[in-house]
C-alpha cells in the first residue's frame, strides 16, 4: 500500500471526532527519520526544531527546521540536506482525550548543498527547491507543561523538471506556555434546589397563643374548680442558626471559580455575617481521572485553596477554614461519561458547628456538558435474491 493511500486512510479515520480543547503555544526538540521516494538514497535520519501556537480551538500555525545528511548506495554523493516548513494545523478528539490528532498542510523548502564525491574529484552542489507538505501526527501533554509529538509528512517537492516526494517520520518533546481556555469550555453552574446535608428537622408545630387567665378565684373556691384548670404551656424553643454550604464546579484541568461558583460561596460568606455560634468550615477539592494522579492530587489541592482564598475575600475569618485535596479518590459519579467527568470537578464546602445549634443547606450548582448530536446510521437495502436457472 502506498504512502499516500495510508495517509488518506488516516484522514478520514480522524474526521468524525468533534474538537474542542484548550489553546496553547509550544517549543519542541525534533528528531526523526527520512526516506526519499526517488534515486537509489538510503534512509537518513534528521534533527531540529519547531514552534507552534494553537490559536484556536480548531486551528493552530507551527514553524520548523530540520537538518540531516544523505547519501546514496554507491558512496557518490554525500550532502546535507536542510528543510524548512511553515504549516497550518487542524486539530481533532475530544477534549478528555489523552492524545489529540490533527492533519497539516502548508509549504517551505529544501536545501540540499555540501561536497559531493564523484567519479573526476569532489565538485561541490547546492541547490534550493520549493515543497508543499501534508501530513498527520497528534499530541500528548503530560504533566504540568510537558509534551510530546508524532507525526508523519509527504513532502513535495521539484528543481529543473524533476520531482521528489519523501517521507519524513519524526517525534518531538518539549513545553508548553500561555496557555488560554475559552470562556464557553467551563463548565457553567445552573441554581438547583437547595438540598440539606443534614436530616431535615421537624419544627414544632407554633404553640397556641395563651389566653388570658381567668379571674383570680375567691379564697373560698373549691378545690376540685382549681385542679380542672389547664396548664399554661411552654415557650417555644428558639429558632436555629441557618448557615450554608456550597458545591462549585471547575473545568478540565483549572482551578479558577466562575460566576457562578462565586455566587454560591457569596451566599455561604452572607449567612455567616452576624452569627455568635461558633462553626468550622472546610473546603475539599477533587479531580476527575483525566490525566496523571499527581497530577490530579495537586489540581484538587489548587481548587481548595481557590475556595478557601475567595470566601476570605469575602469577609470569612481565615481562622474558621480548611482545606483538603482528595485527587481522584471519592469521585461524585462514574468518570467514564462526559457528565460524570465534570461532575468530579468540584470542591465541597462543608460547615459543622454545636449540635442542636446549626442547621446547615447546601447550595450545589449542575455543570453543564455540551451533547453530541449523532446522525442515524443508514439502512442497508438487502440484496437481491437471484433466481436459480
Amino acid at each position: 500500500m502506498s504512502a499516500s493511500r495510508i495517509l488518506s486512510l488516516l484522514v478520514a479515520a480522524a474526521l468524525p471526532l468533534a474538537a474542542q480543547s484548550q489553546e496553547f503555544k509550544w517549543l519542541t526538540v525534533v528528531g526523526g527519520g527520512t526516506i526519499f521516494g526517488k534515486g537509489d538514497f538510503k534512509a537518513a535520519p534528521h534533527f531540529g526544531a519547531a514552534g507552534g501556537w494553537w490559536f484556536s480551538e480548531n486551528w493552530g500555525a507551527e514553524l520548523r527546521g530540520t537538518i540531516g545528511r544523505i547519501k546514496n548506495s554507491a558512496g557518490t554523493i554525500s550532502e546535507n540536506q536542510t528543510i524548512y516548513t511553515l504549516t497550518a494545523l487542524r486539530r481533532f478528539g475530544a477534549p478528555e482525550a489523552k492524545w489529540q490528532p490533527y492533519i497539516s498542510f502548508g509549504m517551505g523548502a529544501t536545501k540540499n548543498g555540501a561536497y559531493g564525491i564523484s567519479v573526476v574529484g569532489p565538485t561541490k552542489q547546492a541547490d534550493m527547491r520549493p515543497e508543499l507538505n501534508l501530513g498527520i501526527g497528534a499530541q500528548r501533554r503530560f504533566s504540568q507543561s510537558g509534551l510530546l509529538t508524532l507525526d508523519y509528512r509527504l513532502a513535495h517537492s521539484g528543481l529543473r523538471g524533476a520531482t521528489y516526494n519523501d517521507h519524513l517520520v519524526t517525534a518531538g518533546l518539549g513545553f508548553t506556555f500561555g496557555e488560554r481556555r475559552r470562556s464557553s469550555a467551563a463548565p457553567t453552574t445552573a441554581a438547583l434546589p437547595v438540598v440539606s446535608t443534614v436530616p431535615a428537622e421537624v419544627k414544632p408545630a407554633p404553640a397556641p397563643t395563651p389566653q388570658a387567665p381567668p379571674p383570680a378565684p375567691a379564697p373560698e373556691a373549691s378545690p376540685v374548680a382549681a385542679a380542672t384548670q389547664a396548664p399554661v404551656p411552654p415557650p417555644p424553643p428558639p429558632p436555629k442558626t441557618q448557615l450554608k454550604g456550597a458545591v462549585v464546579y471547575f473545568a478540565n484541568g483549572q482551578a479558577v471559580l466562575d460566576e457562578k461558583g462565586q455566587a454560591a460561596l457569596d451566599q455561604v460568606a452572607q449567612s455567616l455575617k452576624g452569627q455568635t455560634v461558633t462553626v468550622q468550615m472546610k473546603a475539599t477539592g477533587h479531580a476527575s481521572k483525566v490525566g496523571p494522579k499527581p497530577f490530579n492530587q495537586r489540581l484538587s489541592v489548587r481548587r481548595a485553596q481557590a475556595v478557601v482564598d475567595y470566601l476570605v475575600s469575602q469577609g470569612v475569618p481565615a481562622s474558621l477554614l480548611k482545606q483538603e485535596g482528595r485527587g481522584t479518590e471519592e469521585p461524585a459519579a462514574e468518570n467514564r461519561t462526559r457528565r460524570g467527568r465534570s461532575l468530579n470537578r468540584r470542591t465541597e464546602v462543608s460547615v459543622s458547628g454545636h449540635a442542636g445549634d446549626v442547621q446547615i443547606q447546601m447550595i450545589a450548582a449542575e455543570p453543564v456538558t455540551r451533547k453530541v448530536v449523532r446522525k442515524p446510521a443508514s439502512k442497508k437495502k438487502a440484496p437481491k435474491a437471484t433466481a436459480a436457472k
